[in-house]
């Protein structure tokens, strides 16, 4: 439970500060990691198709 508390809290975070500043929330969260690791993230995944219903 407590971790789940703190996945939430983080993307409320996120969420805020993308709203603060203008950017994608994808945006925000690349600038993070870069900004720790100093590194840029890695490329997003190609989407996958979804299966036929």
């Amino acid at each position: 439970m407590t971790r789940l508390l703190r996945v939430r809290q983080s993307l409320q975070m996120l969420t805020r500060a993308s709203q603060n500043r203008n950017k994608k929330l994808r945006e925000v969260a690349a600038d993070l990691v870069s900004k720790v690791t100093g590194a840029p993230p890695p490329p997003p995944r190609p989407l996958r198709p979804r299966p036929p219903s």
